[in-house]
């Protein structure tokens, strides 16, 4: 709890201390302090908080949404309200801000104790979750590709194969009468041939391979996917 980085916005230096005082009897001793939202940005961005415990009217100058607004424009912060105000005008626009709770004045300190709990549980198993989707969208493209290779070197094997029966055909059509002929060209074409089953045997064998291995990848992105 120690580490938690807290930044409490309030205007009224009664209400503020009290505040920091229930925060501190948490446990939680990294805290800073604003009594606005220009002097709660400036804090921000030095001290990056990892809660802020804000009130919605601030008094002049900036509001309480406005200010947990621009902050989390640069860095994602879970935001929790405590405000005397829960109007429907009031609740409308914080929600627009996707705060973690809204906690009405006067509060009990374990009211408020429960709800900075879950802000911060809730936001490190989301934080968890978008990472944990970045690391498998990584992968899946990792296997993508070498699906791709796979299936283009698929390709290139079947290619050769039919370049080496073109040859064998070429042969056999324009030297059918020579080879009759000429045992040592006999020879050559019988080697030939043999040449053409043995490559033919090693494609088989490599294809089997190769599409045992592509779906293989293929299985594991659908098994990732859902």
């Amino acid at each position: 709890m120690a580490e938690t980085r807290i930044l409490i916005i309030e205007d009224n230096v009664i209400t503020l201390n009290d505040i920091e005082a229930n925060v501190t009897r948490m446990g939680y001793d990294s805290i800073e302090t604003a009594l606005s939202g220009e002097e709660a940005i400036a804090i921000a961005k030095k001290f990056k908080p990892q809660l802020i415990l804000a009130d919605i009217n601030l008094g002049k100058g900036m509001s309480g949404i406005e200010t947990t607004h621009e902050i989390n424009k640069t860095s994602e912060t879970p935001v929790i309200y405590i405000t005397a105000y829960d109007d429907e005008e009031t609740l409308q626009k914080a929600g627009i801000t996707a705060p973690y709770a809204y906690i009405l004045k006067p509060f009990k300190e374990r009211e408020l104790q429960i709800a900075i709990s879950i802000a911060i549980c809730k936001f490190n198993i989301q934080k968890q979750l978008k990472q944990a989707n970045k690391n498998l969208s990584t992968e899946l493209k990792h296997k993508e590709s070498l699906l791709n290779f796979l299936q283009g070197l698929n390709d290139q094997l079947r290619t050769k194969e039919e370049i080496l029966k073109d040859r064998v055909d070429v042969l056999l059509l324009n030297n059918s009468n020579y080879l009759e002929q000429n045992s040592t060209l006999i020879q050559s074409r019988g080697d030939l041939i043999k040449e053409l089953q043995t490559q033919q045997q090693e494609n088989k064998k490599l294809r089997e391979k190769l599409l045992q291995s592509i779906n293989q990848v293929r299985n594991d992105s659908e098994n990732q996917r859902h």
